[in-house]
């Protein structure tokens, strides 16, 4: 609910008092449990922190940390300010280290799949550089809840991933705006030469016969590969080798029998050089959508708009649709 006109001046009265010792000291304590060690990392006295507590919860209006004999602990309200300052102070620290580059362009931070980096970014940041209106952009890579979490605290602008209820909780879904890009079905890699490519289309009961690299079960591509097993009332294959990297497992598979599971794209650049090819299932893997997503807040920026503009035009999404809340 917004504030009425005449509650407004109290409000900015209440939040005059702070300064970014306050927030600073609110993480800490969130991270260290006790107002003895937060005087320590802030080379402060003990009533000196006890001051900054006291100032923080005067200005919010509510108690922000329990205490007990271990220490201090954030209350509920104390979590919820947590998370909008975090995001504060991350912003406050992208804006400084920007303003110290030495051109006007705006950063774009970017938290991506792997896939996404090799197989769609090179495209969209050729087409930025065309038309002369590229932003800096510094690319994080990690799993979908890692970057969601980032945005969350501020630390990355947007996220290229396939984000989903199941793995991202439904609190950090809220905040977020989506917008589709594009799709791309998982696809079985095995060596140009692999006697399988000469009994397609193979059935998941044929796959079940040989030798698998697949990547960790916590990575949505190993889940879906398992899923689609399931799905045929099989059990998925256990790897004889596990690895994260789509590079490492084309570059085993193309050396040896195994198969494994990766985005069809990867494949596609794979096959170029002759050593890959995609196994034409006879029930193939659900394609999977890759999104944009954003924090509400930082939708505004024009360069996160340029830059999502650019890539809806590369994925073919003509009608550049505004980001939707996240469901």
């Amino acid at each position: 609910m917004s504030q009425a006109p005449d509650e407004l001046p109290d409000l900015f009265a209440r939040l005059r008092r702070l300064r970014i010792q306050h927030l600073r000291f609110l993480t800490l304590l969130a991270r260290l449990g006790s107002l003895t060690a937060c005087a320590r990392a802030l080379h402060l006295s003990q009533p000196a922190v006890t001051k900054l507590l006291k100032d923080l919860e005067s200005a919010f209006g509510v108690r922000l940390v329990d205490r007990d004999a271990r220490g201090g602990r954030l209350s509920l309200a104390g979590a919820r300010v947590l998370n909008r300052v975090t995001h504060s102070l991350a912003w406050l620290e992208a804006a400084l280290q920007e303003a110290s580059l030495p051109d006007a362009r705006p950063t774009v931070r970017v938290g991506l799949m792997p896939i996404v980096a090799y197989s769609f970014m090179p495209a969209v940041v050729k087409g930025l550089a065309e038309q002369d209106q590229s932003p800096r952009l510094t690319f994080v890579e990690g799993t979908v809840q890692r970057l969601v979490e980032l945005l969350h605290e501020g630390a990355i602008d947007c996220v290229i991933a396939m984000p989903d209820s199941a793995r991202v909780p439904s609190g950090r879904l809220a905040d977020l705006l989506v917008a589709p890009l594009y799709q791309d079905a998982l696809a079985v890699a095995c060596a140009s030469t692999h006697p399988l490519l000469a009994c397609e289309p193979v059935s998941h009961s044929e796959l079940l016969t040989q030798e698998w690299v697949l990547a960790p079960q916590a990575t949505r591509t190993r889940q879906m590969a398992d899923s689609s097993f399931l799905a045929q009332g099989l059990l998925p294959p256990t790897p004889l080798v596990e690895s994260g990297s789509f590079h490492a497992n084309l570059a085993m598979v193309a050396k040896t029998r195994m198969l494994t599971v990766v985005p069809g794209a990867s494949v596609q650049r794979y096959s170029g050089a002759g050593a890959v090819r995609a196994l034409r299932l006879a029930q193939p893997f659900t394609a999977s959508a890759m999104n944009f997503v954003t924090h509400r807040d930082v939708w505004s920026i024009p360069a996160v708009q340029t830059l999502y503009r650019a890539m809806a035009a590369h994925a073919k999404v003509w009608h550049l649709p505004e980001p939707e809340p996240a469901a």
